[in-house]
């Protein structure tokens, strides 16, 4: 997720949110139909090329979800703060990750990190905010337990 956030930064600085997305529900359909493995292959030539056709990939599916948005590296830029947010959130406030059990005190020591990108760049804050409804649509159980109680995640909480 820091590599899709990299990448976006190197797009170009922190578009707006569009229209299209200013409901969370939305937000979390876009990064769901997105999300996937970002870095694949067993060398290094061939992680570069998949790493490539993941963004290419990333602009392609989000243009149904942002009509709003023309430019392609616009909706890249997006696409990958968007995700990074929500995918670090998400993965936060999991029960468990194939690292094993999130703790109250996991998320209590990660989110501070993820809470201080939310609060300098609005797109990812956007994503993170996203985080629980994702997880509703995949019908993922998660916990708020440890999580700060002024957090973005608990924007949309339910």
């Amino acid at each position: 997720m820091d590599l899709a956030y990299w990448f976006a930064q190197a797009l170009g600085p922190t578009p707006g949110l569009p229209r299209s997305l200013e409901s969370v529900q939305q937000r979390a359909r876009l990064v769901a139909e997105i999300d996937g493995p970002f870095i694949t292959g067993s060398s290094f030539e061939e992680c570069v090329v998949n790493i490539g056709m993941r963004i290419k990939e990333i602009s392609s599916k989000s243009a149904s979800y942002m009509p709003d948005v023309s430019d392609n590296l616009t909706r890249m830029n997006l696409g990958l703060r968007l995700w990074a947010g929500c995918l670090s959130a998400a993965k936060t406030i999991a029960l468990e990750t194939m690292d094993g059990p999130n703790s109250p005190e996991d998320r209590a020591r990660i989110f501070p990190s993820i809470d201080s990108l939310a609060e300098s760049d609005p797109i990812y804050r956007a994503g993170v905010e996203a985080a629980p409804e994702f997880k509703r649509l995949r019908d993922d159980a998660y916990s708020f337990e440890g999580v700060p109680a002024n957090s973005p995640v608990r924007r949309y909480e339910r």
